[in-house]
């Protein structure tokens, strides 16, 4: 030990409330082992502010000691009680939300010895040991120290730290935030300023800098019309995506303080602390390569199945669990490319209305070519894929499972091309699917379409319902709620028109909380086999899904609930509606 500075172990029972946390809480944030006391939503993310209510945690509710001393401070947004080790760490990141705050850091468990520097300069803690300083700053904190410090780091909106008065709330009321025209043109500045001191080639220099006033210009006159509104989110995205593409290669010829002032433009829409969406090539953008297998090549697919359900409603959780059963073929990942690059099947075909198919589309032509497609790109469990297994081995028919959002729009073509196939009715609730749909459209990671006729925006995600057209000026959640009204309407319309037979329905709850008893119904259902490696499968709890964007957690859609109780649904009758919340 070093000094006075008290161990852990020693104020354990000054601080009895930190131990009841369990070691699997903690979670690494810029490299420190961290919980979350106040966050959106009140679950455990570090999710940025745009993403919905800050709240507490209920992990904050069994620490009586840590919350008086939270509420000695005002307007607070995320908090985090955070393990400082021996070592060096910043406390930094070069996002819109933190830059419109000011970090503090409350000792729990202080290390008498802790180093602080700001921008590399090093401060000196007040008496009080809370140290404060601009969201934009780089904090860094040095542990020379064998001990362990506890610290609580907060962001918060106020200047300083201030006492609770009696009418001041402790929690920053939600508001939708952008940077205002005045605080663009400063980040841009920057930006420019380092492009004209870099090895750029100056004439290259000199077009990006007028390209920034552009952007500059574009922002305030998009400003202008919205403000701080959620209506105008989309306009704002497309200023930043303009920007993005604008930079894409140029951040190594900027300096550290430029780098930021990118980061923080990049981040004003960014609801999670994530990297941009990487590009991904599917596996059909690789199989597309390869020449269409021959009729005789093809099996005859024996009842298959498609799992059909509105987008973020736990269909990809379903098809990676049902793609592990013995005698389930798949193509590994959802169809959309495979389907419309055949161009009848694309959008475009009937003039971008939607991407709804129906029996008319369903010629003996386009059936056999999509069946060459799957077939091109079947794979078992075991990933070994049909058409690399000796003639054989091939099987003469199987069993193929199919997962694609947009095919809930498509169930009258899917049946005309496949008369004995089944369908799987997955089924999520409208403020938890919604909620999971705003969170799609916000990662950026769900693009559909790109520069679509008659769409005031640079981009579309999911699929296209029915109206999209007129939702131009619409609030995002508005979008998405129509996105799930269209495709579950659709759905529950299409079905009524088959047997009962033909398709069963799951409720995504029933999935997720008891998932053994679901999934064993669905499978008699189905009448798949079953063998040892799926009832082991079975047997534990399911995994997260490869397509999540932030960690499921209980009650996650109610960092939304302020957003999704302004939208009203259709009740299925002439001007009859009714509130989601």
């Amino acid at each position: 030990m070093h000094g006075t500075t008290p161990s852990i172990q020693e104020t354990a029972q000054q601080y009895a409330p930190l131990l009841p946390i369990d070691d699997n809480a903690w979670q690494l944030r810029l490299g420190l082992a961290s919980v979350m006391l106040i966050a959106a939503g009140g679950s455990q993310n570090d999710d940025f502010a745009l993403a919905g209510q800050m709240a507490e945690t209920a992990l904050l509710q069994t620490l009586p000691d840590i919350k008086q001393r939270l509420m000695q401070q005002r307007l607070l947004s995320r908090c985090q009680l955070v393990k400082v080790p021996q070592g060096e760490f910043e406390l930094y990141e070069a996002s819109f939300h933190r830059a419109i705050r000011n970090l503090l850091i409350i000792p729990i468990v202080q290390i008498a010895e802790m180093q602080f520097y700001q921008d590399g300069v090093a401060m000196t803690a007040p008496p009080s040991g809370v140290v404060s300083v601009a969201g934009n700053s780089h904090l860094r904190l040095v542990n020379p120290t064998d001990d362990e410090g506890i610290y609580l780091v907060c962001e918060t909106k106020a200047k300083h730290p201030a006492l609770l008065s009696a009418d001041t709330p402790t929690i920053e009321p939600y508001q939708f935030e952008v940077l205002t025209p005045d605080q663009m043109v400063q980040l841009l500045a920057v930006i420019a300023t380092a492009l004209a001191e870099s090895s750029l080639n100056a004439e290259v220099s000199a077009r990006l800098q007028q390209q920034l006033t552009a952007v500059a210009d574009t922002w305030a006159a998009v400003f202008a019309r919205f403000g701080q509104d959620r209506a105008g989110e989309l306009s704002y995205q497309d200023v930043i995506s303009d920007f993005s593409l604008l930079m894409n290669g140029k951040a190594t010829h900027l300096d550290t303080v430029a780098q930021h002032a990118m980061g923080v433009i990049e981040s004003v829409l960014k609801i999670h602390n994530q990297a941009k969406p990487k590009r991904h090539f599917s596996r059909y953008f690789f199989a597309a390569q390869q020449p269409l297998p021959s009729q005789e090549q093809c099996p005859r697919f024996e009842k298959p199945i498609f799992i059909i359900s509105a987008p973020r409603a736990g269909s990809t959780l379903l098809f990676e669990t049902l793609a592990q059963f013995p005698d389930v073929w798949t193509i590994g990942e959802e169809s959309h490319e495979l389907i419309e690059d055949i161009p009848s099947l694309h959008p475009a075909a009937q003039g971008y209305r939607s991407n709804r198919l129906t029996e008319a589309q369903a010629t003996a032509e386009v059936v056999t070519e999509l069946q060459q497609r799957f077939v091109r790109q079947l794979r078992k469990r075991t990933g070994e894929s049909y058409l690399k297994l000796a003639p054989e081995q091939q099987p003469q028919s199987l069993r193929f499972l199919e997962k694609t959002p947009k095919n809930a729009l498509r169930i009258p073509f899917l049946k005309a091309a496949f008369p004995d196939a089944l369908f799987v009715y997955l089924y999520r609730q409208p403020e938890e699917n919604i909620s999971s749909l705003l969170e799609g459209w916000r990662s950026l990671r769900f693009v559909a379409y790109r520069n679509l006729p008659d769409w005031a925006h640079r981009q579309w995600s999911f699929f296209l319902p029915e109206g999209w057209q007129a939702l131009h000026s619409a609030p995002l959640v508005t979008i998405a709620a129509h996105q799930w009204h269209y495709c579950n309407d659709t759905i529950a319309r299409d079905l009524q028109n088959l047997p009962t037979s033909d398709w069963c329905q799951v409720a995504y709850t029933d999935l997720v909380e008891n998932p053994q008893a679901t999934l064993m119904d669905i499978a008699h259902f189905l009448e798949l086999d079953k063998d040892k490696d799926i009832q082991a499968l079975l047997a534990q709890s399911l995994p997260v899904s490869k397509l999540t964007v932030s960690r499921p957690a209980a009650n996650k859609w109610r960092k939304y609930a302020a957003e999704i109780s302004t939208i009203t649904l259709p009740c299925g009758h002439a001007n009859e509606t009714k509130k989601v919340l």
